[in-house]
């Protein structure tokens, strides 16, 4: 996890399903997974391990607290409901991608140069004490999602990861026009990819119980920046997939 907090546009599309709002499940057409893929980013390790507080977090009002109450959101609540939307996707038999940080050249040379500068900054110039390279154990998805033979495993280099992965290659082949969207961080990566989606012109749903950010602080804050067409819980998710299956079973 790149710890990072970055401004989002609230975006052009009003959402039509808020965070636990009523009536949310009724709000959408379970038809909505039959052309979906759910897509986790950057659920990967060990971002759940204690890291030093990055610079410049102190002078935006982002306190030590503010940044282990994320932690401990992200280890035991993200990350459950996130393995939990991914069983329930699979259960419904949409393609899972999961998207992870992971760039290739042993001097961050692929890295974005926001990311390559903010490195060098927290790290040093010695590369080899950053995360996150492509040979590294942290660069993969978090083992607790279960990725299974033929899911679609994706690198990026940059918090974006339309910008910075084959993403839309593979979101095109697979003919997908929904988005399932789980992970973070909600100012960050997760935040800029949704955009970059809704941009693309793909309908895009966020499970907010689902998602992380280096500030627990904004983690909500941000969510609503991002203009997801849909924003529910983990269980109102489960229940709308549930709704579809059963309607499946009648066609």
């Amino acid at each position: 996890m790149i710890l990072a907090l970055a401004p989002g546009d609230a975006g052009e599309r009003e959402r039509k399903t808020q965070v636990g709002g009523e009536g949310s499940v009724d709000d959408v057409d379970p038809a909505f997974f039959d052309h979906a893929a759910f897509v986790s980013i950057d659920f990967q390790p060990p971002m759940w391990r204690d890291e030093p507080l990055p610079k410049g977090f102190a002078e935006i009002g982002i306190t030590r607290a503010d940044v282990d109450e994320a932690r401990r959101y992200l280890v035991e609540v993200a990350l459950p409901n996130a393995r939990r939307v991914a069983d329930t996707s699979r259960a419904l038999g949409m393609p899972l991608i999961f998207v992870h940080w992971g760039y290739q050249f042993e001097d961050g040379m692929d890295l974005d140069p926001a990311t390559y500068n903010a490195f060098m900054d927290n790290y040093g110039a010695d590369t080899s004490t950053w995360p996150h390279h492509i040979s590294e154990p942290d660069s993969k998805p978090a083992d607790e999602l279960g990725v299974r033979p033929g899911e679609y495993v994706i690198a990026k280099t940059a918090q974006d990861a339309f910008a910075s992965s084959n993403i839309a290659h593979v979101l095109e082949n697979l003919q997908v026009e929904n988005i399932v969207f789980v992970g973070g961080d909600t100012g960050a990566c997760l935040g800029n990819s949704a955009r970059s989606a809704i941009a693309a012109g793909y309908r895009v749903l966020c499970v907010e119980d689902a998602t992380f950010d280096a500030s627990q602080a904004r983690r909500q804050e941000m969510l609503p920046e991002i203009g997801c067409d849909h924003m529910m819980s983990t269980e109102d998710f489960e229940r709308l997939v549930e709704r579809r299956l059963g309607s499946r079973s009648q066609e």
